[in-house]
């Protein structure tokens, strides 16, 4: 039996919700780094929301990593974590994003579209496309898309 068949179906690996969990942490930081202090030009804001910039592409890189261990560790019942997951960004897309807009009512740059509505189509998206494209063919497709133009 291997490791990744030993894994109880019970069992959390922390280390997946410590990372997500730091990833969150400085969402928190660029966010308070905006709302709390009254000149955005001051050091310790214009920090906050600098060492924040890290949050989302963590959080990006976190969340498709864990759809691909989920694929490999609970292939059996992939197909309900696939509605699992498209419930969660239909939601975001729908009520998360719905309440972000309430939450800009008013503000002079105002956006349609917000990092939320990003993550809801991938989590709509992504386990589809990993339960339908061969693992080869996904690392082709991401070096690809990696390189620079030029």
């Amino acid at each position: 039996m291997t490791a990744v068949a030993a894994i109880r179906p019970d069992y959390r690996l922390r280390f997946i919700d410590a990372a997500r969990g730091n990833a969150m942490l400085f969402v928190l930081l660029s966010h308070f780094g905006y709302s709390y202090f009254l000149n955005q030009r001051d050091l310790l804001p214009t920090s906050m929301r600098l060492v924040g910039m890290v949050a989302s592409p963590t959080f990006a890189v976190i969340s498709g990593l864990l759809i691909g261990f989920l694929y490999r560790t609970h292939a059996n019942d992939f197909a309900r974590l696939q509605i699992r997951f498209a419930d969660r960004g239909l939601f975001l897309l729908s009520v998360g994003h719905l309440a972000i807009l309430g939450a800009h009512v008013g503000w002079s740059r105002m956006s349609c579209l917000f990092l939320t509505d990003t993550i809801g189509v991938w989590m709509v998206l992504e386990p589809w496309l990993v339960a339908r494209i061969r693992p080869r063919d996904r690392v082709a497709t991401a070096s690809r898309c990696s390189r620079s133009p030029g």
